[in-house]
């Protein structure tokens, strides 16, 4: 079982690189998650992209990754979507958005990830 951020990152080293899409990445933690793990995955952050160019450089972090600009979280998060659903990131992170628009998106009919009935 793993416990601790160090045993993740222990379990997850040496496995291939993923892209994490982060929808609505205007946020501290968001940018912090995305800058801790860098070492083990690429990020795209997704959102006003002055906004998270901004936390960005008040967190002074040299951040390397993508920033994709969309002008609210409904389109924030379809973005992340569609960027899972079209093989250009294999995970998915939820940033500052309520969780109902997040789901939203992730189960849309016609642009989600649903599978079948799933």
């Amino acid at each position: 079982m793993i416990r601790t951020f160090d045993e993740l990152t222990a379990a997850v080293r040496g496995r291939p690189r993923s892209t994490v899409a982060v929808a609505a990445a205007e946020d501290s933690d968001a940018v912090a998650v995305a800058h801790a793990c860098r070492e083990l995955a690429d990020f795209v952050l997704i959102g006003k992209a002055k906004e998270i160019e901004s936390v960005i450089r008040n967190a002074g972090i040299d951040f390397k990754g993508q920033i994709l600009d969309q002008p609210d979280h409904a389109a924030s998060a379809a973005k992340a979507v569609e960027l899972v659903k079209t093989g250009k990131a294999q995970n998915l992170m939820k940033g500052l958005l309520h969780s109902s628009v997040f789901l939203k998106a992730i189960l849309n009919k016609e642009t989600g990830l649903n599978k079948g009935r799933l």
